[in-house]
């Protein structure tokens, strides 16, 4: 190993000296100065220059180093301080200045990049009288503290706070007349959906079009969703494994957002600006029709409670008496019993049901709207003969209709292609806009009309088919399965003060067992007359034979003389 020179070390020696020495002086130039907090804002990122977060944070530490000031702590805020009750940076500076005592001094740019709003400059001025700080503006080299804080200097802080106020009122307010003005045409005024993107034109409009990533994505979620067969959840977990992400950040989509997106009626042309509907000129990623069917998906799914036991049956039966439902509860932690849910208020004495008897009570329901295998075969037949009827009308509308539909989205195109090249006024071009978007939801209504038509033969004779076994099902399904088969058929069912069950059918399950109850009917009233024929018929023999007996008795009377 080499031998280090000695002059080196005398350097080294020296370095360090001087360093510790440089370190205790401005140590003990430390301890004169006093201590403060940054504290700088602008309203957006396209600030103008000179009042960026940078030039601020310059000027103020410039400020405070002619002004023998420690900086302690420093807040950037990038947002305005208009439009909400309180910011929180803004809160989170006061609330250390008013814990650390030894913080005297804030420092601000300017009276504006302060607060544009009272609330703030009243908990400003508090702070100045009742926590003895000082307010420091380093654009203006103007302090503000206990002592030089009168009348005239709080008069000029709110006339200059009052100013400020009035410049944000008046950029709000243009703002919301332009976005008002861009849905008037059409567009919508805010972000893009998921599904859609912003686009900016070579013009600089800014324009709403289809994403190609997620928008057939989108397309598919409501197709599902209409079914009514999954859930929230089922199409979160679904879709995410499809890939649809959000546009920020390709995170998974939560149920929240889901949920926002199936009930918006931006994805079938149109949005909601303030309190009016508007007619977008974006694409429709669904129909009409497809978005009232997942409306009502999604309708009959909320009407699902959330207990603590879900029993199979809670709340499918209503109490006749008081009209509160039926729901089970357990018997020793073994026995599951349903009664009505006020039993110990209204009616103390009300009974209870087994499980058991319930399910086979209901089973009754089910039976009564069963058909016959004969039957069902006959309708069947009819039905499949309509239905390829129907399909041949259709296949020619269809063909006719789709033409019609291209053509008013080629008209649509070719519009917005002429407004947006200015040949057109906007007057002009929202009157004939919302004339084709009108036409368009009428060959989407007919086009809709003829897919239901041709569907609606193949469902009925599904329908029918599952209605020839429907007690079968009931039998084989558990408990659950058979409260959603009873939902699925009974409106009401209510359970009377003996005991029984009573059901209010929906359609067409009323129909099936009013005509069948109307065949039972008349099936025993035509037994019971001709069983009354019958007799009516033996009584007459009967009778015809004792009136023989006796007509022989007499002429041998009257021949033997008796």
């Amino acid at each position: 190993m080499a031998t280090p020179d000695p002059k080196n070390y005398r350097y080294i020696r020296l370095n360090n000296f001087y360093k510790i020495r440089k370190c205790s002086m401005l140590n003990k130039e430390n301890q004169f100065q006093e201590k403060a907090v940054i504290f700088l804002r602008v309203s957006s990122i396209k600030q103008e220059d000179g009042y960026s977060l940078d030039a601020q944070e310059k000027l103020a530490r410039s400020y405070a180093q002619r002004n023998n000031l420690q900086i302690v702590k420093m807040w950037k805020v990038q947002e305005s301080a208009w439009g909400k009750k309180e910011r929180k940076e803004f809160s989170a500076m006061l609330d250390f200045v008013k814990r650390n005592d030894s913080v005297k001094h804030v420092i601000f740019d300017v009276v504006d990049r302060m607060t544009r709003n009272d609330a703030d400059k009243i908990r400003v001025i508090r702070l100045i009288r009742e926590y003895h700080k000082s307010i420091h503006f380093s654009r203006t080299n103007q302090l503000l503290n206990d002592q030089t804080l009168d009348s005239n200097k709080e008069f000029m802080m709110d006339v200059e706070v009052a100013a400020s106020k009035k410049l944000s009122n008046d950029i709000a307010y243009k703002t919301r007349m332009g976005m008002v003005e861009k849905a008037e045409q059409g567009i919508y005024p805010g972000n893009a959906p998921l599904g859609y993107i912003n686009v900016t034109t070579k013009e600089k409009e800014s324009i709403i079009e289809a994403d190609p990533v997620n928008a057939p994505l989108v397309t598919e979620l409501f197709e599902y969703a209409s079914t009514g067969k999954y859930s929230l959840e089922e199409l979160e977990e679904i879709f995410y494994g499809k890939g649809l992400r959000t546009k920020s950040r390709g995170n998974r989509v939560s149920l929240k957002s889901i949920s926002k997106m199936l009930h918006s009626p931006f994805y079938y042309g149109v949005f909601k600006w303030g309190k009016k509907i508007y007619q977008g000129t974006h694409t429709p990623l669904v129909s009409k029709a497809v978005w009232d069917k997942t409306q009502d998906s999604l309708a009959a799914k909320a009407h699902r409670y959330d207990t603590r036991h879900n029993y199979p049956f809670n709340r499918l039966i209503t109490c006749e008496h008081c009209g509160h439902y039926i729901l089970g509860a357990k018997a020793k932690h073994k026995y599951l019993y349903y009664r009505c849910a006020h039993y110990n208020k209204d009616h103390k004495k009300s009974g209870y049901l087994t499980e058991a008897r319930l399910a086979e009570q209901l089973a009754d329901t089910i039976q009564d709207i069963e058909l016959p295998k004969e039957v069902v075969e006959v309708l069947c037949k009819g039905l499949k003969q309509k239905g390829l009827r129907a399909n041949q009308i259709n296949a020619g509308t269809k063909q006719i209709l789709q033409k019609e539909l291209e053509r008013v989205n080629g008209r649509i195109e070719a519009l917005l292609d002429m407004y947006l090249d200015r040949k057109i006024t906007d007057a002009a071009y929202q009157a004939k806009n919302r004339q084709l978007q009108e036409e368009r939801e009428r060959i989407e209504g007919e086009l809709s009309r003829c897919t239901r038509s041709a569907e609606g033969a193949q469902r009925a004779v599904q329908g029918l088919a599952m209605l020839s076994g429907l007690k079968k099902c009931y039998r084989e399904a558990d408990n659950y399965g058979k409260a959603d088969l009873l939902r699925a058929v009974g409106a009401k069912f209510l359970l009377t003060q003996d005991n029984q069950i009573v059901v209010e059918y929906k359609e067409p399950f009323k129909a099936i067992y009013e005509a069948k109850h109307l065949a039972q009917t008349d099936a025993k009233e035509a037994e019971r007359d001709k069983k009354t024929a019958l007799l009516n018929k033996g009584c007459l023999e009967i009778y015809d034979d004792k009136s023989a007996q006796g007509a022989s008795q007499s002429c041998s009377r009257n021949y033997w003389g008796g």
